[in-house]
């Protein structure tokens, strides 16, 4: 890709991330219109709690997705792929809005002991809660994994298997979350962008 279309595809990049951002917080101040579920089970409770995943939780998918927009070959491949991610938030922001989902309340109980607790704490003061079905975590590091898949290969299926590990060991999501949230990032990805 030239110059000026990496500078024109990171723009228009630019402009739909932060309002792709807004659909989500906008999403997050208004689901309080359906009843609050969670899909948890006990199998939920045997996983543990690990904070220092929560920088594989947080920083990961961020650095996939810098691979996959330098690994770009075109301002149309860029384009679809960033009107694919704008679909997955979209379809995400529809589920959570009519199935609001939760983990347990007591997954959000626990001591500030370092940097990995105080900056989980964090992340969870910008999130309400109520988006945890499907895991939108695993459906960006799947949506991300498809289309690395030709560069990396089944290093692919690693980056998806540690972002779902980290939403479970940091206590964000139920295992129940996982796959759904994967089947999402992969069909979207299929469905817009092949």
């Amino acid at each position: 890709m030239s110059l000026s279309d990496s500078v024109a595809f990171l723009s228009v990049l630019a402009v739909a991330v932060t309002g792709g951002y807004q659909l989500f917080f906008w999403v997050q101040r208004n689901n309080y219109y359906f009843p609050l579920r969670s899909l948890h089970c006990q199998l939920d409770d045997v996983v543990p709690f690990w904070p220092n995943w929560v920088w594989i939780y947080s920083v990961l998918q961020f650095v996939a997705m810098a691979a996959v927009v330098l690994r770009l070959r075109s301002i149309n491949e860029g384009m679809r792929l960033a009107f694919g991610g704008l679909v997955l938030l979209i379809v995400h922001s529809a589920f959570a809005m009519v199935f609001p989902c939760s983990v347990p309340r007591k997954y959000r109980e626990y001591r500030v002991t370092g940097a990995a607790t105080r900056y989980l704490k964090m992340v969870q003061s910008f999130d309400n809660g109520r988006n945890c079905f499907p895991s939108l975590h695993c459906a960006m590091a799947a949506f991300v994994a498809v289309a690395l898949w030709p560069v990396v290969g089944y290093w692919s299926v690693a980056l998806v298997m540690a972002i779902a590990l980290s939403c479970v060991f940091v206590k964000q999501q139920n295992l129940a979350d996982l796959l759904p949230g994967i089947l999402l990032g992969w069909a979207v990805y299929r469905l817009v962008c092949s």
